[in-house]
């Protein structure tokens, strides 16, 4: 069915998390995704409209494809919303997106704000990020939190892990920000 009839069940739960949400004062980030760049970007386009503070997609990394299409898709979700964007890159079969991919997509796209890499050892990736970005995007850390404390000295942004242990990253990143290394550990 056609992501816009309001009983699609996707929008009903997009629109109850964020109705749930705003009664917190907390804002909703959408995760459009699909392997095609034209549904990703549909999903984009409608985020607002949802209720969405801003949209994540993950690049597809299903099938095999070149660094170009990853790009190509990138932009059009980008392209199709003026929402804050997130990129995600977890590729289990190879090498992530570099800093230069995530550059040249910031210098193509205003709203791309940040990256997601679920990679240890990303600590210059993440400073070639903000500093050829100047500042302007940032690096979120997947992968389950395990590197964020060893990360956050290189500026990682924040952390992205799950919802399950969410409250004791919350608690382990406010001490990080605290500057109290050792509390976090």
């Amino acid at each position: 069915g056609d992501l816009a009839v309001p009983s699609h069940p996707l929008q009903r739960v997009i629109e109850t998390a964020v109705a749930q949400a705003s009664k917190k004062k907390l804002r909703v980030v959408v995760q459009c995704n699909h392997t095609t760049p034209r549904l990703a970007a549909k999903l984009a386009a409608e985020a607002r409209g949802f209720g969405a503070a801003a949209v994540a997609t993950a690049l597809p990394r299903a099938f095999a494809v070149s660094d170009r299409q990853l790009a190509d898709y990138a932009r059009r979700v980008c392209d199709a919303t003026d929402l804050p964007v997130i990129v995600q890159d977890w590729n289990p079969g190879g090498k992530s997106a570099d800093a230069a991919f995530f550059v040249e997509l910031h210098r193509s796209c205003a709203n791309f704000r940040m990256a997601k890499l679920e990679d240890p050892g990303i600590g210059a990736t993440i400073r070639a990020i903000a500093r050829e970005t100047a500042g302007h995007v940032g690096v979120l850390s997947g992968w389950g939190g395990s590197y964020a404390i060893q990360l956050h000295g290189a500026g990682l942004a924040g952390l992205m892990p799950g919802l399950a242990l969410a409250d004791g990253f919350v608690s382990i990143w406010a001490r990080l920000q605290a500057g109290d290394r050792n509390a976090a550990l």
